[in-house]
């Protein structure tokens, strides 16, 4: 009982310094981390605008076309929007939406490529069958399908924009956790826990997808840049997020028409988006490192 009790503690220590490793190693990704509090910084701040500038993004006023100022610090547009605000609202939007996404996404992959992975014959094949028929779909014209449609129907919420997006982007993951699952069901830990009469949904559950966790968390990370830049693009189809309702990539694309004579219109919201992106992605590729079991101390 001893020597049992014994070997429990020493696995959770072991589990506890791995995790603390993890926390070491992006730590020491000093861009990871600069990037991660300034994203954290920049969405905290966009519930303190209004009373830092005095202007809400609906708010309209005397000021028309205006350039950058004291009084409007990403001037205004044609019709007296506080640019500034508008753009700070555009990056909340923009990452609830890709919060959304991300979420959406890493679920249906990781549980739907843990039952591939698990299950031979028919679900094997049944998921494949779906995830190659969304893997080689052309998402371009349908999207620009799917934007017709809604405009039609005058055109589409916060929620159903991120709804539709994360259906798209589930299915490189569930393609790679099927293959980490492929990897590791053959285990002797996994053999013992179906001998002892572990359900398939228990093993699923409780011993396949934790261990394929690493991967999960770097791909859920990345799609929320992902998801940035498919609705930005849906802008421009007509399928993103519409007015009275904001986000970076309409104001980028409402922009794009005064580049040249009202250059603040586009250059300042789209200076936001790639700004967003790239922490998004700095933090992704330190969890990568972080996560890599075969990963070397850093320099």
């Amino acid at each position: 009982m001893t020597d049992l009790g014994s070997d429990i503690s020493a696995h959770q220590v072991v589990v506890r310094a791995q995790w603390r490793t993890v926390l070491r190693r992006f730590g020491s990704h000093r861009l990871a981390v600069t990037a991660l509090l300034l994203a954290i910084i920049g969405y905290a701040f966009t519930y303190f605008v209004e009373p830092l500038t005095g202007w809400n993004y609906k708010q309209l006023s005397a000021d028309l076309s205006q350039g950058p100022s004291s009084a409007h610090w990403f001037g205004t547009d044609t019709i007296g929007h506080d640019m500034f605000a508008q753009s700070m609202r555009g990056l909340r939007v923009s990452i609830h939406v890709s919060i959304v996404v991300a979420a959406i996404a890493t679920l249906l992959g990781t549980v739907l490529g843990a039952v591939q992975g698990w299950f031979r014959g028919r679900v094997d094949a049944g998921v494949g069958v779906l995830v190659d028929f969304l893997l080689i779909l052309p998402l371009l014209p349908v999207l620009m399908v799917l934007a017709t449609r809604t405009r039609a129907i005058g055109g589409s919420s916060l929620m159903f924009v991120a709804v539709v997006i994360g259906l798209f982007l589930w299915a490189p993951l569930a393609r790679v956790v099927r293959g980490e699952v492929f990897a590791i069901r053959e285990k002797e830990y996994i053999e013992a826990a179906a001998a002892l009469g572990a359900s398939n949904t228990r093993i699923i559950f409780r011993h396949l997808i934790p261990n394929v966790m690493s991967s999960v968390i770097v791909y859920a990370t990345l799609t929320v840049a992902t998801a940035i830049l498919v609705e930005t693009a849906l802008a421009f189809l007509g399928f993103g997020i519409q007015p009275p309702e904001v986000s970076l990539g309409a104001l980028v694309d409402e922009g794009r028409d005064s580049a040249r004579t009202r250059w603040w219109l586009f250059y300042l919201p789209g200076a936001v988006l790639i700004s967003l992106v790239l922490c998004v992605n700095f933090v992704g590729d330190g969890l990568r490192d972080a996560l890599d079991p075969r990963q070397r101390k850093r320099p």
